[in-house]
């Protein structure tokens, strides 16, 4: 198997079949670069690899349809792996390997796969173009309308499929090749691409460009039990780090254990992992009740209350208890790592570390940078994030970092646009309409209503009085609906549900809200609400560059699409500007401010932009 974790591995990969290329019998023109472009395919879209290859063509000769989806729609993206034996018997009309060159590949099944190769363009042989198999196609492009129906790939490839039953070789080929450019021609091939490099862009901070070495990790403490300390706890565990899990009583500390061994039990009962296994990922993993135990870890990992207070209270303790050199990392959402690192005489060794519940599952990693900290100690961070394979991403220190930053904006326009007059559930419509797997107020029932509720007691002795402020959700979470863990939020969930039901009694809260404002109900069609959604959105991203609380805008886009949601055809938020246009971002946020000045006034980097006529990407 071959690995396509970077762009070094995929060009590996494509100087492989240009080395098989280079046969002096019959050449077809194909080329390094020709293979570079299928890229996006390879790694973003799980059905899209043969595309441009005329790989489906291959199918006409003792493979059915069925066989063919089977094989080219059944491998997950996130694998990044594809068999270069299937590869090179998609390739095979292209060159005729010598047996000097099938001699030098230094895999055995590679060489008995080249010894079966035959010619499909110069067989006969065809898939039988009848009812049952034109059946199977239709089947499968239902299918894939209902798995992926924002990806425009998989009904291309079913396509593909189609044509290789119904055309001759030779215009199946043209075909394909057709559909081939039309998909890297295509926004969202680009986005794709986009997102690809972002990824892995992420990685590049200043720290590590001025030669910063992280510290050694081997033995790791976490400070907290309860879903964000079990969560990181186990990603540890999974990693092959010991850790130390502790919390403040023995009742605390037992429910933390079962937090993390019910995990592991449920991966034994589905297969996932044998008992062999988990109990040798266990033995890593002891406990205590007392910070003492944690003097040894070379970092510590504190996943207390988001209260800043009991944090400060916990690292003034770790002042005098961890070893020199000790990193000291707060899991917080949105708290001034600043002021938590106060507590200590060791500011250069504190670091926020923003993991996503749940944390042994999420792969993002928010590493927020404060005022005082060392080079080494965020390069440490980062180190950490490629030991657990989380996408790390630098934040600065402000309240909500990057991604709840930017969440809370587009939160609030979410409430505005529900106190104006359009129903919660339209909204949330519009939103999965576009691709996401959930609307804002599916996510607040999923997180917890709670949540939001402390932050927002947390902030409004700070709130502007020329901020509106909403207060539908106050209402809702004053009856103790807090969302799925309640039964009731904004939607209402009957037991083990995961999907709620419209609330009449909400809808009752919001007209009474709108009431006492004097509110005239004024409802929005989906596209007016995307419009207004996006733009907050990505108006409070442009801000977050102007501060420079994030690197560049594809930061911002990492942190969208591996921590919130964001449809990663579309590439995030920031590559969504750029497609849909700035200068219509900028005209967009200047009709609402006719609205409400304070909440839609442009950034002054969007409107740089669009006088300069550049684009987000200009910035990357």
């Amino acid at each position: 198997m071959i690995t396509l974790s970077t762009e070094e591995d995929f060009n590996k990969v494509c100087e492989e079949f240009e080395y098989f290329r280079l046969s002096k019998k019959k050449r077809w023109g194909y080329s390094k670069e020709v293979l570079k472009m299928l890229k996006p395919f390879c790694e973003n879209i799980n059905t899209s690899f043969e595309i441009g290859t005329s790989g489906f063509q291959c199918i006409r000769e003792s493979v059915t349809p069925t066989d063919s989806f089977d094989a080219r729609t059944s491998w997950p993206y996130e694998d990044k792996q594809f068999d270069i034996v299937i590869a090179l018997q998609v390739w095979e009309h292209l060159w005729e390997p010598t047996d000097e060159q099938v001699n030098d590949w230094s895999i055995p099944k590679q060489k008995e796969a080249f010894n079966e190769l035959k010619r499909v363009s110069k067989s006969e042989e065809r898939v039988e173009n009848n009812s049952e198999n034109l059946e199977v196609i239709a089947q499968e492009r239902e299918k894939w309308k209902k798995n992926s129906p924002h990806l425009n790939a998989p009904q291309k490839i079913i396509d593909c499929v189609e044509q290789a039953v119904l055309l001759d070789y030779a215009g199946g080929m043209n075909f394909e090749q057709k559909t081939f450019q039309g998909l890297m021609d295509s926004d969202q091939s680009k986005s794709l691409i986009h997102a690809f490099f972002a990824e892995r862009k992420s990685n590049k901070i200043p720290e590590l460009e001025r030669g910063a070495k992280p510290r050694p990790i081997s033995k790791l403490g976490v400070i907290g039990g309860g879903t964000m300390g079990s969560g990181i706890t186990i990603a540890a565990l999974n990693s092959g780090l010991p850790v130390t899990m502790v919390e403040r009583d023995q009742e605390s500390l037992e429910r933390g254990i079962e937090n993390v061994k019910k995990v592991y039990r449920r991966d034994v009962e589905k297969g996932r992992l044998s008992q062999e296994k988990a109990d040798k990922i266990l033995s890593n993993y002891s406990t205590s009740t007392h910070l003492k135990d944690l003097s040894d870890k070379d970092m510590i990992i504190e996943a207390v209350f988001e209260e800043l207070e009991v944090k400060k209270s916990v690292f003034s303790q770790l002042n005098d208890i961890a070893k020199e050199g000790a990193v000291l990392a707060s899991n917080t959402s949105y708290l001034d790592i600043d002021k938590i690192a106060s507590a200590t005489d060791r500011v250069g060794d504190v670091i926020g570390l923003h993991f996503f519940s749940p944390a042994n599952i999420m792969r993002l990693l928010e590493i927020v940078v404060p005022t005082n900290v060392k080079d080494d100690v965020v390069a440490t961070g980062f180190q950490l994030a490629k030991i657990l394979k989380k996408v790390p991403v630098r934040a600065g220190n402000c309240d909500g970092f990057i991604g709840n930053r930017v969440l809370e904006n587009y939160a609030k326009a979410a409430n505005y646009m529900m106190e104006d007059g359009t129903s919660p559930y339209d909204i949330d419509k519009a939103i999965v309409e576009f691709g996401y797997p959930m609307g804002p107020f599916q996510m607040f029932d999923l997180a917890g209503g709670d949540i939001g509720w402390a932050d927002r007691k947390r902030k409004a002795a700070f709130r502007s009085n020329e901020e509106r402020y909403v207060s539908i959700a106050d209402r809702i979470c004053e009856k103790g609906w807090f969302g799925q863990k309640t039964g009731r939020g904004y939607y209402k969930y009957t037991p083990g549900a995961r999907r709620g039901e419209e609330d009449p009694e909400v809808l009752s809260i919001i007209q009474e809200e709108r009431k006492v404002k004097g509110i005239e109900a004024r409802s929005l069609s989906s596209d007016e609400i995307r419009r207004r959604y996006f733009a907050a959105m990505v108006n409070e991203g442009a801000k977050v560059l102007e501060e420079k609380m994030a690197l560049r805008p594809s930061d911002i886009d990492v942190t969208k699409l591996f921590g919130y949601g964001f449809p990663r055809h579309m590439g995030g938020p920031m590559r969504y500007a750029d497609v849909y246009g700035i200068e219509n971002i900028l005209n967009d946020l200047k009709e609402f401010e006719k609205e409400d000045p304070y909440f839609w006034k442009p950034a002054e980097l969007i409107v740089k932009l669009v006088e300069e006529g550049k684009d987000f990407n200009s910035l990357n």
